[in-house]
């Protein structure tokens, strides 16, 4: 197990989307990118998260298509 399926900053920073942190912008993982660590690590608690974060990503999905 382990969280970093080949992803390196690289990799993540194009699809990365920039927050609003205490007034800092900063760049985090897409939504995606998220789940495919998730996913590589495969902790107990990883994987009950991906199914909160598989129904995000439905929701987000259906406002797109909106």
């Amino acid at each position: 197990m382990h969280p970093d399926p080949g992803l390196d900053y690289e990799a993540l920073e194009p699809h990365a989307i920039s927050a609003q942190i205490l007034g800092v912008t900063v760049r985090v993982a897409s939504l995606d990118d998220l789940v495919a660590m998730k996913h590589a690590a495969g902790r107990p608690k990883d994987l009950l998260m991906l199914e909160h974060l598989g129904a995000l990503r439905e929701e987000i999905d259906r406002r797109v298509d909106l």
